[in-house]
């Protein structure tokens, strides 16, 4: 995955804090403090970017917007399931993704392990 193709769906993965942030404000970018984050962090952006494909085509599929909107609330609370799973908080990880928009460095090892 290129570092454009990373940074773009990244922006896509942003998760809704639990807390919510200010009106205009986002996480700081941060990057992994070690290789073991970084391997939760792939994971979990891994396991987004699937549960986010499957409610998309359920959603398109859906007859009604009350069926669309359940489809992305279960969705939501998979995805924050998928990042508490691997041990990251919602907004550590939403802080690791406004990194990989941020630090180039951080894209391009990212996405080396994504390839992995």
């Amino acid at each position: 995955m290129s570092g454009l193709a990373v940074a773009s769906v990244a922006g896509t993965l942003m998760l809704a804090p639990a807390t919510g942030f200010a009106q205009g404000q986002g996480p700081q970018p941060a990057t992994p403090q070690d290789q073991t984050e970084m391997q939760a962090f792939v994971t979990a952006f891994e396991t987004i970017q699937t549960i986010q494909t499957e409610a998309q085509a359920e959603i398109n599929a859906a007859e009604s917007e009350q069926a669309a909107q359940q489809v992305q609330m279960s969705a939501t609370e998979d995805m924050v399931a998928a990042v508490e799973a691997q041990g990251l908080t919602v907004d550590r990880f939403n802080a690791l993704v406004a990194g990989l928009q941020a630090d180039a460095d951080f894209r391009q090892e990212f996405s080396a392990e994504m390839q992995q």
